[in-house]
């Protein structure tokens, strides 16, 4: 944590351009890394935080047994540990319910997260569910009901719609009429003959239910051979080279095959099916069960980590390849919370991996301005706004960008895409709502012990460019005055001219060589 400190410290106060994160690297270098390979940045944050987690709680519990030294009669009872800053900024929670589909007990499990790993759902499910969800603002106790019935969905053609209204439904087209309940006796208005065509009318809508079912079953089989047949001619174009993962998939046209961040995130919170090999172990039926799993978000944090699951294991080919896919990242996302409640994200920063190989590449950073800017005057009204200035930094190279240029990256680069998205909670909405940003409060006053080494680093970095200024001109003094090639060029042209249509260096038309120097 100090020498984080002193990084933001340097690249606050420093005159220099850029400044090298080494000595913070040495410090957190994530011991399994290999040096002079690429590695994994998402990897390398989730290790940075728990790495400065567990060392702010160690410093806080030594700093509490200290004072309880120092007292004269200890409290009986230890204060309660607070939250760290990496739990103030990142930590959101997380619920997990599973259901055992044999004796219907749920187990829940509340745990915290910094970041939230979303996966890429499949081409047909991401079109399916934009079409049933169409917004990710889904109510959470909605997501594990989701074969109820809905006024929106009544509307939309679906196979399962007629078999959940068949008991409602009134056969013919002549509308139901209204049974005056005064009039009825112990047996229906008809006595004995009405019940026995109710019964008969109940026998007829069984036969019809059959056969809808019947149907409904040779549909489905129906559908799942064009499955079938698609996979295979998609296994067959990925033979061919142009398998999931391509230039040709990544520059697909905004449309059904297109992704959205909100795809994503309905994916993640879908309920999922455990069977087969993934079967849950129930306590009340101790043994392995078929269960369905429902994730929800019972807290968000104030600064969202979004990581875009892009390396991905082919089992076909063995080996690790690269998600190239197009996604679209909203500027202002909604999260589902837990109780139906949502919470507003703003888009802060965008982590871009460069390569077309899950093994090799480069990173570089999209971010913008924090949000408690002071507002600018009226004389600068011409440029865009504090909030709104993207910037783009790219190793020593920073310079100015936009959100066009965000969302548009893998559009105009192929093989540049967006991995880790960081999104900043929107001020006065909820209770976790920030109070307010760094940039807003008084700068902090640093360490003498800081400020002495960023005063000695600034005279260094001074003496530095005195130096290559010197050596510069000395370099320059020492330069001939007149180059041996410019010297009396003018002098003899009729020895420096060729033939007519000849070759001379000048064209057919004669004339000096290094005119043609520029």
């Amino acid at each position: 944590m100090t020498k984080l400190q002193w990084l933001f410290a340097f690249l606050e106060h420093s005159q220099r351009p850029a400044i090298s994160p080494e000595n913070f690297l040495s410090a957190s270098w994530t011991p399994w890394f290999s040096p002079g390979t690429q590695q994994d940045c998402s990897e390398y944050l989730k290790y940075l935080l728990d790495r400065l987690h567990e060392e702010e709680k160690t410093g806080t519990r030594i700093c509490q047994k200290l004072k309880q030294s120092s007292l004269p009669s200890p409290p009986e009872e230890p204060p309660s540990p607070s939250p760290t800053s990496v739990e103030k900024m990142f930590g959101g929670k997380i619920v997990t319910r599973i259901c055992c589909l044999r004796c219907l007990n749920i187990s829940t499990r509340e745990e915290a997260f910094t970041d939230l790993s979303l996966a890429f759902p499949p081409p047909e499910r991401c079109r399916r569910r934009r079409r049933r969800l169409g917004s990710v603002m889904l109510p959470a106790e909605d997501v594990g009901a989701q074969d109820l019935p809905s006024p929106s969905r009544a509307q939309a053609p679906s196979r399962a719609a007629p078999r959940r209204q068949r008991k409602h439904c009134i056969t013919g087209d002549v509308p139901p009429t209204v049974l005056n309940i005064e009039g009825l006796g112990p047996q229906g208005p008809g006595g004995q003959s009405s019940q026995e065509e109710v019964a008969k009318e109940e026998e007829e809508e069984e036969e019809k239910a059959e056969k809808v079912e019947k149907e409904e079953k040779v549909e489905k089989e129906a559908e799942k051979e064009k499955e079938a047949e698609k996979e295979k001619e998609s296994e067959e174009e990925e033979e061919d080279g142009l398998g999931p993962g391509t230039l040709r998939n990544a520059s697909a046209p905004s449309g059904e095959g297109s992704r959205s961040v909100l795809d994503l995130v309905n994916y993640f919170l879908s309920p999922e099916r455990l069977t087969a090999e993934n079967r849950y172990r129930c306590e009340l039926c101790a043994s392995l069960q078929d269960a369905e799993k429902v994730v929800e978000l019972s807290q968000g944090p104030r600064y969202l980590i979004l990581t875009l699951l892009r390396f991905s294991f082919d089992l076909r080919t063995m080996r690790r390849r690269k998600i190239l896919d197009d996604v679209s990242i909203p500027l202002l996302l909604r999260l589902p919370l837990a109780g139906g409640r949502g919470q507003a994200y703003d888009l802060c920063s965008v982590v871009v991996h460069s390569g077309v190989s899950s093994e090799s590449g480069h990173y570089y950073c999209y971010a913008r301005e924090g949000a408690a800017r002071p507002a600018p005057n009226a004389g600068a009204a011409d440029g865009p706004e504090p909030d709104n200035q993207w910037y783009l930094f790219n190793d020593t190279r920073v310079s100015f960008s936009s959100f066009e240029s965000v969302s548009n990256v893998t559009s105009f680069f192929p093989k540049d895409t967006a991995y880790v998205l960081f999104y900043r909670q929107r001020p006065r909405e909820g209770p976790e709502a920030e109070p307010g940003s760094p940039r807003a409060r008084a700068e902090p006053t640093l360490h003498k012990d800081l400020m002495e080494a960023i005063s000695k680093d600034n005279i260094l970095f001074l003496q530095e460019q005195e130096k290559e200024a010197r050596s510069r001109a000395a370099y320059i003094s020492a330069l001939p005055t007149s180059p041996p090639w410019g010297r009396g060029f003018d002098e003899d042209k009729d020895e420096d001219e060729g033939p007519p249509g000849g070759c001379s260096p000048a064209g057919g038309s004669g004339g000096d060589f290094h005119r043609l120097v520029f």
